[in-house]
């Protein structure tokens, strides 16, 4: 089984032309924020070179593939991600080799760990929880944040977990989405959301 790319082979080289996406590093790539927020890009854009420099604080880590690497870019644990990601493929290896289909979805398998029982327990509680289901520090951090205490209590830890990492997905899969249709329409794009990536 092969993972799928996050950049159509055509739109990686277009976006890494014009320095808005950078080379991979352990299967993980940094993306210009513009791009992670734009509507479209253009080819005909002449703003942008091979030698544009672009500052890195503008960009954001991405996984360079939409499955593998993106389990753990969701907020689990290395270790978890690897259960995860290994369970996933004996899903898909099972399909293909028995002609089935399971109708399992590939956040449906990611978001099945997370316990369905609400937790009623302190603060201190909620981070042993997480932690226990193998969330990692970065997403237990974000959710008790104490300047948002009163929005955190408004919900459960399973729903603070579970909501982080389907709004994360689903930008990767927008992130998917717009450089396929980068692709199809041959690169046509809004050389303002391009341009403001130079400095």
């Amino acid at each position: 089984m092969t993972a799928k790319s996050m950049f159509t082979p055509s739109d990686d080289a277009f976006l890494t032309q014009r320095n808005l996406l950078k080379p991979a590093t352990r299967r993980r790539r940094l993306v210009s924020s513009s791009i992670s927020q734009s509507a479209s890009l253009s080819s005909s854009d002449s703003g942008l070179s091979e030698d544009s420099r672009v500052d890195t604080k503008d960009f954001i880590m991405i996984p360079e593939f939409l499955e593998s690497e993106t389990i753990e870019w969701l907020g689990w644990t290395p270790k978890k991600a690897a259960e995860l990601w290994n369970n996933w493929k004996e899903i898909q290896e099972t399909e293909e080799e028995q002609g089935t289909i399971f109708e399992v979805d590939f956040m449906s398998q990611a978001l099945g760990y997370i316990p369905r029982r609400d937790l009623e327990d302190s603060s201190s509680d909620w981070e042993e929880h997480m932690r226990g289901w193998g969330i990692n520090e970065e997403l237990i951090a974000a959710i008790m944040d104490v300047e948002f205490t009163d929005v955190r209590c408004t919900k459960s830890a399973q729903y603070w977990v579970t909501d982080t990492m389907e709004i994360r997905y689903l930008s990767l899969e927008r992130i998917k989405r717009e450089s396929y249709q980068r692709t199809i329409n041959n690169h046509t794009i809004d050389p303002g959301i391009a341009s403001s990536a130079v400095p």
